[in-house]
């Protein structure tokens, strides 16, 4: 790429001194007036050179006006640098003079081999190389923040236990049907059998109230012969009372 140079067809349109320069601004402007001179810039004058378009973009706010830096570039022989074919290398800079990116990028631009250091000295290298500038890829994925995972695999955890939670559902209410239709043969195959009562009844509650009702009905039905008898027998007695009462 061939290097911007001052031209010397350029001529800066007559007017007068729209605002005056404090001693240390004019300073930053001289000095960034003479790096723009120079036909090979350093990192080094680049730096000067944003240094001296900052203090005129600042000055430029505080009086205010639509084409009010233009004119202080102009009047200190930065004229050239608002031209068109200028204005990207201007934006670039200013981008790179920030506050928030010298530092960095100046941290990186020295810790560059020296060759690198000369080749990638002007905006436009300094833009397109130096990660304080890089811009994300499409195709990057963002990283899964600590607090994601962790909350994943406790999700998974929970999964993981209400699964072995409705596993043993089901064999508790396979067993509950074992119960109510096959009846044990001897106190040996009782599957109560050893069971404290306590035990018994937490079986009971975790099974389904269908399943409760269920065995209930089949006791209930199991206990009403014992009812039964009593009561026969009462209706036996009772008979032969009542045939002593007719033989007197």
């Amino acid at each position: 790429m061939t290097p911007m140079t001052p031209s010397s067809a350029y001529k800066p349109s007559p007017m007068h001194n729209i605002t005056g320069l404090t001693q240390d601004e004019r300073t930053l402007v001289e000095a960034a007036k003479e790096a723009w001179k120079s036909l090979k810039r350093t990192f080094d004058q680049w730096i000067t050179l944003g240094r001296g378009i900052a203090c005129l973009r600042e000055r430029a706010n505080q009086v205010g006006g639509r084409n009010t830096f233009q004119r202080l570039m102009e009047e200190n022989g930065l004229g050239e640098l608002i031209l068109p074919k200028s204005k990207a290398v201007v934006s670039k800079l200013e981008k790179i003079m920030k506050p928030e990116n010298l530092d960095r990028v100046q941290q990186w631009h020295n810790g560059l081999p020296p060759v690198s250091q000369v080749a990638w000295a002007s905006p436009s290298s300094i833009m397109a190389r130096c990660p304080v500038f890089a811009t994300p890829k499409p195709n990057d994925k963002p990283k899964a923040k600590p607090s994601l995972l962790e909350e994943n695999k406790t999700l998974r955890e929970q999964v993981e236990q209400f699964k072995a939670r409705a596993q043993e559902q089901d064999e508790e209410l396979a067993s509950a049907k074992t119960l109510k239709t096959v009846e044990p043969k001897s106190p040996a195959s009782n599957p109560l059998r050893g069971m404290t009562f306590g035990q018994i009844v937490d079986l009971i509650l975790e099974l389904p109230k269908s399943t409760v009702k269920a065995i209930a009905h089949d006791l209930s039905r199991e206990a009403e012969p014992k009812r039964g008898k009593p009561k026969a027998e009462a209706k036996t007695k009772a008979k032969p009372k009542a045939k002593t009462k007719k033989a007197a």
